[in-house]
């Protein structure tokens, strides 16, 4: 029962999170470069850091917020959930070096074959990656936290799953609902076994959710947004969760 309420309680964060961020999307106040590269790395992730005041970031973090508060009831029911060997790739998955590697591996690819929107995608993906690690770890030197299986106190938020979220917001900015829904389907993963294997509460998973999808939106600028051709309202009460999808066909 437990899980089950777990699972609802992820899904609807995930979906509540993206068509926050996806609703209230405008144009950046100052565009981004029409070429990411690497060697303007630093000058595109000072952008980036000024973005984090948009609305679409705002109300992800704010939601995530609340979220991750309505859910702290449940942190210590769901640290007792026996781990389980299938969720032990999530460490892995999910990992801050593994995730880089392969952003720089799809550029170097992409350079060598002169393929740009991959560069694009790729370069993007960078970014958000080493800009929500770097945000949860400021997160966690302010608010210190001991972590389900005792071995620290920086659990909140997760970072695995800011990352992921990062990484699958990007993807979905950029590639469209058929290629997001899947990568947002990964990062839930990657974000459930931090909790299986006692590295995270419910709640540091939730507010690692919302980092990662407010700092995704804001390092694919050039990407097309979710919003544009999805909307998506999700429903959450006690007995479940309804989810309510709309199409926009434009001649």
């Amino acid at each position: 029962m437990a899980i089950r309420s777990l699972l609802r309680t992820l899904l609807a964060t995930a979906l509540t999170l993206t068509s926050a961020a996806a609703t209230l999307a405008q144009p950046p106040a100052s565009p981004a470069r029409t070429d990411p590269k690497l060697r303007t790395f630093f000058q595109d992730l000072a952008h980036d850091v000024e973005q984090l005041g948009s609305d679409p970031a705002g109300i992800s973090l704010a939601t995530a917020g609340i979220l991750s508060t309505a859910v702290l009831p449940l942190d210590d029911n769901i640290a007792e959930w026996k781990e389980n060997d299938a969720f032990k790739s999530g460490t892995w998955i999910g990992n801050g070096a593994v995730l880089a590697a392969g952003s720089l591996g799809i550029y170097s690819l992409a350079h060598w074959t002169h393929k740009p929107r991959v560069e694009h995608v790729a370069v993007d993906l960078l970014r958000a990656q080493v800009l929500s690690l770097g945000l949860t770890y400021g997160v966690k030197a302010a608010v210190p936290r001991e972590r389900p299986d005792g071995s620290s106190d920086d659990s909140f938020p997760s970072g695995h799953t800011a990352e992921m979220f990062a990484s699958a917001t990007v993807v979905a900015r950029h590639l469209g609902p058929k290629v997001g829904w899947p990568a947002y389907g990964l990062a839930t993963f990657v974000g459930i076994s931090r909790m299986n294997q006692g590295r995270h509460f419910l709640s540091d998973v939730v507010f690692g959710a919302g980092i990662g999808v407010a700092v995704g939106w804001n390092t694919s600028h050039r990407g097309p947004a979710i919003a544009k051709a999805w909307t998506v309202s999700p429903g959450v009460s006690r007995s479940g969760i309804a989810v309510y999808v709309a199409r926009s066909f434009t001649p």
